[in-house]
């Protein structure tokens, strides 16, 4: 199956499964990450999401989150949260482009409904840094 070119699937919203994704702090681990970018930028802003739903259920955690059903998508089997306060990074978009159909394989895009929450509960924050912000709505 021949896939579809890079800049194609880098949208906001879009949905990828990274091999080994690394970042300071952490052991390389598979992890799925979403493209935050309205309009894609150098470097690119993405969300790590998250199984561990435990700490998300109590009413003292100070962060912005958003929440998807577990099944709503075929990619997410479990519960899943896209902490914006604690895992939103950015990559160079070579980076991404270089690692992509290698360790950034494309699982497919949440719905608008999802986007438009997402700009929503971002937009309403008063603890997310403004230029994030403004990437994202």
């Amino acid at each position: 199956m021949v896939s579809k070119p890079f800049e194609s699937v880098c949208t906001q919203g879009a949905v990828f499964r990274w091999e080994g994704f690394e970042n300071a702090g952490f052991a390389p681990k598979d992890k799925f990450v979403i493209i935050l970018d309205a309009d894609i930028k150098d470097p690119v802003l993405f969300v790590v999401t998250t199984s561990q739903t435990i700490q998300y259920r109590s009413s003292k955690i100070n962060t912005v989150y958003y929440t998807i059903k577990a099944g709503k998508y075929p990619f997410f089997s479990k519960e899943t949260i896209l902490d914006f306060n604690n895992y939103t990074y950015t990559r160079p978009f070579d980076e991404l482009k270089n690692a992509y159909n290698r360790d950034l394989k494309y699982s497919g895009c949440l719905l608008e409904d999802d986007i438009q929450a997402i700009k929503t509960i971002v937009n309403e924050s008063i603890i997310i840094d403004e230029e994030i912000i403004q990437r994202i709505i």
